[in-house]
Order: structure tokens, then sequence, then C-alpha cells
């Protein structure tokens, strides 16, 4: 979960600081002196950093997270101008499903 949350932390704009006493630093420049969120286990820091990015891209994305079974979730990102699947995950926690298939857009270059 380690390179997962390093790559969302880069798409997101989180930056590598080598010249501090702290690694990471937000995209408000905001130092993280224990290291950038975890994202694939904490939802409300994924809707705090990630969730705003995909609003923002263009072509718009549409996206769904919802509950399939007790303990299975499912994330899908859509592009809103062809309804084509760009990102898309089945996990039993609902950030991993997220970021999952935030990963996978971000691998597919959508």
């Amino acid at each position: 979960m380690e390179e997962l949350n390093k790559k969302l932390a880069e798409w997101a704009g989180f930056t590598y600081d080598f010249t501090r006493r702290y690694s990471w630093e937000a995209p408000n420049k905001e130092p993280l002196p224990s290291g950038i969120p975890d994202f694939a286990h904490d939802l409300n820091a994924c809707f705090k950093w990630l969730v705003p990015l995909l609003i923002k891209l263009e072509p718009k994305v549409w996206m769904s997270l919802s509950q399939v079974s007790i303990v299975s979730f499912a994330a899908m990102l859509k592009a809103n101008t062809d309804d084509k699947l760009i990102g898309w995950a089945v996990e039993n926690d609902p950030a991993l499903a997220l970021c999952k298939a935030i990963e996978r857009m971000v691998d597919n270059g959508s």
C-alpha cells in the first residue's frame, strides 16, 4: 500500500523535500513531518486531497463509490464525454477501492 499511497500523493501534487527535516510537503506547501496521508485506508484523506482533483479534471469525470455486498465496495470513474470507464476497483475497504480506481485511471493516462 505504501507504493500506492506514494503514487497517489505525487499525482495529487505532494512533493518530497530533501532540504528540510520533514520529507513530504502537501500541495498547499504545508510540511508533513509524519508523512503523506494513508489514502488507501483513510476515506477522509481521499475526499480532502484526491476527489477535488477528480472534480477539476477535463474532460469531466463521473465518480461512483458504492457498497456492493456486506464486505465489498466498488469504485468507478467514467469520462463524462463518452461514458467510457476509465478506472474501477472492487475492494473490502471503500478508500482502497477508490484509490485503486484512481490508480487505474492514472496508469491508463486518462
